[in-house]
């Protein structure tokens, strides 16, 4: 899942360069610093859905090392 949430933060990233040209090209203004992108609908929703990818897969792993972890015998 970590992999799949960083590939989308990558691919989103992308993507805002190609919108700034888009959105350039058609309207004949945009955005100065492509990043801002990412705030907008399309690519805030790939932002998001990565994002709970990472946290998922994160905890997924922490929970997995927790219950495969040895547990200690109590002395009296």
């Amino acid at each position: 899942m970590i992999i799949v949430g960083t590939i989308l933060e990558i691919l989103a990233v992308c993507f805002s360069y190609i919108i700034q040209y888009y959105d350039m090209d058609q309207n004949g203004s945009c955005y100065t610093e492509a990043l801002e992108y990412l705030r907008h609908f399309p690519l805030s929703l790939i932002v998001i859905i990565g994002i709970v990818c990472i946290a998922v897969g994160g905890y997924k792993i922490t929970k997995s090392k927790i219950k495969n972890r040895p547990r200690k015998e109590k002395e009296l």
